[in-house]
C-alpha cells in the first residue's frame, strides 16, 4: 500500500503540472468560445490536432527509450541524454527546413486564410516542443516534479497572457487609439494566428528554463547507443503516432469529409469545445502516465511488482469512473464555461470521458510489452486501433456528424485494451481483478443512466442526490480494499 501511496503522491505532483495548466486552459476554452465563432474555433482545433500527431512523429519514441536506458544501472546518463537530445534536435531542424521548402503546398492542403503563416508558426511550436521533450523526461527520471511543474505552469501562464494581449488588449487599444504604435506589431487579419504566436512565445520560454538540464558532452555522443535507442524507440514511435491518430484524426477528418467546408469547421468548433469538458479525465490520465512510466521501470526487478500493478489498475479505474460520474451528473453546471452557442455538442462528452478512461487502462496494460522489450506489440495494437478509427469515421462521419468521431474513439480504445489484455496473459501474466473492474464499470453506467432522471442539478435536492450517488459508487467500489485495510489495522 505504501508503494501505491508513493505513486499516488507523484501522480498528484505531476498532476498539478498537468491539472493546473489544464484548468488554466479551461479559461482559454471559455475565452475562445466568446472570442471566436465556431468556424474559427474549428480551425484552432484542427491545427492543434495536427500538432499532436506531428509531435509524436518528431519525438519518435525517444522519450520512452531515454527512460529505458538512462534508468539502467551502470549506464552513463550523460551519454544517454546527449545522444537522445542531440539526435532529436537534429531531426527537428531537418523537419523545420522541409516545412519552409514546402510551405506553399502545405498551406494549400490546410486551406485556411493566412495558412502560409500558420504553417510556419506550427513548425516553430513543434520544433521547440520536441527539443524540450528529453529535458522534461530528465526531470521526471531524476524525481524532480516541482521544477517540472513550475516550468509547465510558466508555459501556460505566458501562453494565456499573450492570448489576452493579442486577442483582447491589442484590439481594444487600437480601437481607442487608431494611431497607436501597436499597429506596427499587430495585424487584425491574423486572427486565430495569434493563438499560434502565443504558443510559440511560451514554448521559447520553456526551453530557456530547461537549459540547465541540458548537460551535453559532444564526446559522449554514442552512435552505438543511438542504434539501441532507435531499435527500442521506433515501435514506440508507431505506438505514439497511431495513438495520436486515434485521439486526433477525427479533428483532421471532419473538415475533409463533411461539406461544405464552412459547415465542417462549424461542427469541428462545437465538437472541439465540448471535448475540452472531458479535460479532467484527460489530465488525470496524463498525470498518471508521467508518474507511472518511471515508476514501473524502476520496479521491474521487484518480486511483488505484479500484485502492485493489479492494485494500481483497480484504484485507477475507480478514480476514472468517479470522474466520469462527477462530470456527467453535473454537466449542466460544468457546461457554463462554454458560450451557449456550443451547447448542442454536449452529447459527445460521456463518450469522450469513456474513451479517455480506456486510454488510461490501455496505458496501464502496456507495461507488459515495455518490460519484456516486445514494444512491437504496442505498434500492432496502435495501428489496428488507428485503422478502426479511420474506417468508422470514413464510413459514417459525413452521414451522422461529429458524434461518430466520439463513438469511434470508444470502439478503438476498447478493442486495443482487450487485445493488450489477452496478449499480456500470455507474455507477462498479471492477475488483474477483472470481475471487480467490470462490476465497477457496470455500476457506474447504471448510476449514469439513473442520474438522467434525478431532479435538476440546479436545485438543492438534485445537487445533493447527485453528490450522494457518486459517494455510494466510491464506497461500494472500494469496499473490499477498505475492509482489508481495516483488518490490517486491527492486527
Amino acid at each position: 500500500m505504501s508503494t501505491i501511496k508513493k505513486l499516488a503522491g507523484q501522480t498528484v505532483i505531476y498532476g498539478l503540472s498537468s491539472i493546473l495548466p489544464r484548468f488554466l486552459n479551461y479559461f482559454l476554452a471559455l475565452f475562445y468560445t466568446r472570442i471566436f465563432l465556431p468556424e474559427s474555433l474549428g480551425e484552432i482545433t484542427n491545427m492543434f490536432a495536427w500538432v499532436a500527431i506531428l509531435l509524436a512523429l518528431l519525438t519518435y519514441g525517444m522519450e520512452t527509450a531515454f527512460f529505458r536506458y538512462a534508468s539502467q544501472k551502470g549506464q552513463d546518463q550523460v551519454s544517454v541524454f546527449t545522444t537522445s537530445f542531440l539526435t532529436m534536435v537534429g531531426t527537428s531542424l531537418i523537419f523545420l527546413f522541409l516545412t519552409f521548402i514546402f510551405n506553399t503546398q502545405l498551406a494549400d492542403f490546410f486551406g485556411y486564410n493566412n495558412a502560409d503563416k500558420y504553417v510556419r508558426w506550427l513548425a516553430y511550436i513543434l520544433v521547440l516542443d520536441a527539443a524540450a521533450t528529453i529535458p522534461f523526461a530528465k526531470l521526471r527520471l531524476e524525481g524532480r516534479p516541482i521544477k517540472f511543474m513550475m516550468i509547465k505552469l510558466l508555459n501556460v501562464g505566458i501562453n494565456i497572457g499573450f492570448n489576452i494581449f493579442f486577442l483582447v488588449i491589442c484590439p481594444w487599444l487600437i480601437k481607442e487609439a487608431p494611431n497607436s504604435t501597436l499597429l506596427h506589431i499587430y495585424e487584425e487579419n491574423i486572427g486565430v494566428g495569434y493563438v499560434l504566436i502565443a504558443n510559440v512565445i511560451a514554448s521559447i520560454f520553456s526551453l530557456v528554463m530547461l537549459t540547465s538540464e541540458m548537460q551535453i558532452s559532444f564526446k559522449k555522443y554514442d552512435p552505438k547507443l543511438l542504434k539501441q535507442l532507435l531499435v527500442y524507440g521506433i515501435p514506440i514511435l508507431v505506438v505514439s503516432v497511431a495513438g495520436m491518430i486515434n485521439q486526433n484524426i477525427d479533428k483532421v477528418l471532419i473538415p475533409k469529409l463533411i461539406s461544405p467546408h464552412a459547415d465542417a469547421m462549424h461542427q469541428l468548433g462545437i465538437y472541439g469545445a465540448n471535448v475540452k469538458l472531458a479535460v479532467i479525465m484527460t489530465l488525470f490520465v496524463q498525470a498518471f502516465r508521467y508518474a507511472f512510466e518511471p515508476f514501473f521501470f524502476a520496479r521491474q526487478k521487484e518480486t511483488n511488482d505484479k500484485k502492485i500493478y493489479a492494485e494500481i489498475l483497480t484504484y485507477f479505474i475507480v478514480f476514472c469512473l468517479t470522474v466520469f460520474l462527477g462530470i456527467t451528473l453535473f454537466i449542466d453546471q460544468i457546461k457554463l464555461i462554454l458560450d451557449e452557442r456550443y451547447y448542442e455538442g454536449l452529447g459527445v462528452v460521456p463518450y469522450i470521458l469513456i474513451a479517455n478512461m480506456l486510454v488510461g487502462i490501455y496505458y496501464n496494460l502496456s507495461l507488459w510489452y515495455k518490460l519484456t522489450d516486445k514494444t512491437y506489440f504496442g505498434a500492432y495494437f496502435s495501428i489496428g486501433g488507428a485503422l478502426v478509427t479511420i474506417t468508422i469515421n470514413s464510413l459514417f462521419l459525413s452521414l451522422y456528424g461529429y458524434k461518430v468521431a466520439a463513438i469511434a474513439q470508444v470502439v478503438c480504445f476498447a478493442l486495443m485494451t482487450i487485445a493488450s489484455y489477452f496478449y499480456m496473459r500470455k507474455y507477462y501474466p498479471i492477475d488483474y481483478k477483472v470481475k471487480r473492474v467490470l462490476f465497477s464499470m457496470l455500476f457506474a453506467l447504471i448510476l449514469f443512466f439513473v442520474g438522467q432522471y434525478l431532479p435538476d442539478v440546479n436545485t438543492i435536492l438534485g445537487f445533493v442526490l447527485r453528490g450522494f450517488t457518486i459517494l455510494v459508487f466510491i464506497v461500494l467500489s472500494l469496499f473490499p480494499e477498505m475492509k482489508v485495510e481495516m483488518n490490517k489495522r486491527r492486527r
